[in-house]
């Protein structure tokens, strides 16, 4: 039977080894979207949002006469969409073969290595939360692929408009970027009541933008120059009170297909879209963020004796040595439960333009 073993490595001591890896990738990892989705620690393993029924925008206040009555809003008439967060563990094993080799100053070389394997065990967590983030930023929704058969799509309900394709490529001879992103800030604010303040675009379609010849004259005020500065560029787009422009992130992910047993390398994002959004917040600040929040719930695992976890630390990831079988043979093992969840899924817009 497996137990956690506190020879090499206390859980308390992985579980903030864990946790402060996590918070390392989101605050500083060049790909990490925790600025839109910032985590938040439940103690719950269900989330609930309002869907269909709010365009975002808040009734005003009617007056009324003195001692007359006071009125209500009006408000949602949508539907709440409950869902669930999911598990996801990554676990590296030290066998019998390993610790041999480690029998020299053992219990220093396992303490050692069982630490660099809680975090790279939690890198991956992150990395494949990011993913999902990355999906419900640009889709509306996240795609959960497990082990077991498992293939749900959760849906957050993002305006069918706001998922569309230029009517005119970027690509095409005749098209007019400028008036392409103004027509897509302007039904932004159709739809939510204020404009996109961001839009996030790859070096391939900001490329194409920056050399269009009237984007180029515009910018410029030079018909012969090849194409226009980034710094040329934003100051056009300030100019057109359209939104500041925001590198993609054009980070690729290792994900495990678990149709075809591959493993693919996959973009985080599709390079020929556009996406508006609000300006992403502080990626450690729950509070900050106008999009979502990754919530982050307690795990069973973390949730028992041996791991010592004060009821208030028991939600979030945690990780620990655990040894099993004869001969002997130590897992590390980091774990959690958690869902990225989009509870404003119109504040981003997504065009297709190459």
């Amino acid at each position: 039977m497996a137990k956690v073993n506190r020879d090499f490595l206390e859980p308390e001591v992985a579980v903030s080894i864990a946790r402060r890896e996590l918070a390392e990738f989101e605050a500083n990892d060049p790909s990490s979207l925790a600025g839109y989705f910032p985590s938040l620690e439940v103690n719950d393993v269900e989330y609930e949002i309002d869907t269909g029924g709010s365009d975002g925008m808040i009734t005003a206040a009617n007056w009324r006469m003195f001692n007359g009555n006071t009125t209500s809003e009006k408000w949602g008439e949508g539907q709440a969409s409950r869902g669930r967060l999911m598990p996801l563990s990554r676990n590296f094993t030290l066998d019998e073969e390993t610790r041999l080799r480690m029998r020299n100053d053992a219990k220093d070389a396992i303490q050692l290595e069982s630490a660099k394997l809680v975090r790279r065990a939690t890198r991956a967590i992150a990395l494949q939360v990011n993913y999902q983030r990355a999906n419900a930023l640009a889709n509306g929704k996240v795609d959960i692929h497990g082990s077991g058969g498992l293939r749900q799509t959760i849906d957050f309900g993002r305006d069918p408009r706001l998922t569309t394709t230029a009517p005119l490529l970027f690509s095409a001879p005749t098209a007019d970027p400028l008036a392409q992103i103004e027509a897509d800030a302007d039904l932004y604010e159709e739809i939510n009541g204020f404009r996109p303040e961001t839009v996030l675009m790859s070096s391939e379609v900001r490329r194409i933008i920056s050399t269009h010849p009237t984007v180029v004259l515009g910018a410029t005020g030079d018909p012969n120059r090849p194409r226009a500065s980034v710094t040329e560029l934003q100051a056009l787009f300030d100019q057109y009170d359209l939104p500041r422009i925001v590198n993609l992130p054009t980070n690729k992910v290792k994900v495990d297909n678990l149709d075809t047993a591959e493993t693919e390398v996959r973009n985080l994002f599709e390079k020929d879209k556009l996406i508006y959004a609000p300006a992403s917040g502080n990626p450690l600040d729950p509070e900050a963020a106008l999009f979502g929040r990754t919530l982050w719930g307690a795990t069973l695992s973390g949730d028992t004796a041996e791991f010592g976890l004060a009821n208030s630390d028991l939600p979030g990831i945690v990780a620990a040595v655990i040894e099993e079988g004869w001969p002997s043979h130590l897992e590390i093992i980091a774990d959690a439960i958690a869902m990225p969840v989009a509870f404003s899924p119109n504040y981003t817009m997504t065009v297709k333009v190459l």
